[in-house]
């Protein structure tokens, strides 16, 4: 459309004719154009997209995400226009959950920025990607920014285990339990054989274990059995437990007997699931 072949050219025409149109239109085609000004006006893009409300510009994000950059010309973009926004925080602990709603403007298009690097980066090879990030002069927070974005589209990775390590090492605390977590439940449904020759190859230790944990969630509603087999070789822990009461219920509707013999082997204290939702 107009707002891709000639951004400038849509911007223009919106500050002068916006409150022509209905507000809806008008946002889609603001946050289409924004987003395409960046790799032709960067610095332009920048200044209307901080005029933006804040959920306007998580529309210029999902614009974003429709362009096919390389890692290297999404991050010379960022450097160029970098003084227009504000830092990232400097312990990456506090880029988490709660960042996108806590984060002035300027950071949070910082960070949309950074995101698209990580998704440029989860459609090429990882080897080429690791002299991209090696070369990058990226910071910690930086970094963990990039992590989550890869995360975030995980779906596109071409080596899900290479990655996961990677994620792993550069995000903060628990955000990596949960971005390693949920790469693994991806990959898990798009290739269970290769997720588990994966895990399985891995060193004992924390990367391991949530591995295995997601794994053995993920799969537990289809192959309990084998959720089973692969939770027992997680440390005894409440979490554990608690994992093996759900793969229990799953076990139960399929094979009642087995189920009971599960719960005996490790002790659970079953609890009777919930009624299923009225149709």
């Amino acid at each position: 459309g107009w707002a891709t072949q000639d951004p400038e050219g849509a911007l223009d025409w919106l500050e002068e004719n916006s409150d022509t149109l209905e507000p809806e239109v008008a946002g889609r085609v603001r946050a289409a154009a924004i987003a395409n000004a960046f790799a032709t006006a960067p610095q332009r893009a920048v200044k209307m997209a901080l005029a933006l409300e804040r959920d306007q510009l998580l529309g210029v994000a999902g614009q974003l995400r429709r362009q096919r950059q390389s890692p290297q010309e999404k991050l010379d973009t960022l450097r160029l226009v970098q003084g227009q926004l504000d830092p990232l925080p400097s312990e990456p602990e506090r880029i988490g959950e709660d960042f996108v709603e806590e984060a002035s403007s300027g950071q949070l298009l910082h960070g949309i920025l950074l995101v698209g690097v990580g998704q440029s980066l989860s459609r090429q090879s990882f080897e080429a990607s690791q002299g991209f990030l090696d070369s990058a002069n990226l910071g910690a927070s930086e970094q963990a920014v990039i992590a989550s974005g890869l995360a975030e589209h995980s779906g596109e990775l071409q080596d899900p285990g290479s990655w996961i390590p990677w994620i792993h090492e550069h995000s903060p605390g628990a955000r990596s339990d949960e971005l390693v977590s949920n790469v693994v439940e991806g990959w898990t449904e798009r290739d269970f054989r290769s997720t588990a020759d994966w895990i399985g190859d891995q060193p004992d230790g924390t990367l391991k274990e949530i591995s295995t944990y997601s794994f053995a969630e993920t799969v537990a509603p289809h192959e309990p059995a084998s959720a089973a087999s692969w939770a027992a070789t997680l440390p005894a822990s409440e979490n554990r437990q608690e994992l093996m009461q759900r793969i229990h219920d799953h076990w139960s509707g399929q094979d009642s007997e087995a189920a009971a013999e599960f719960a005996q082997q490790y002790d659970l204290n079953l609890i009777p699931p919930p009624p299923p939702d009225p149709p």
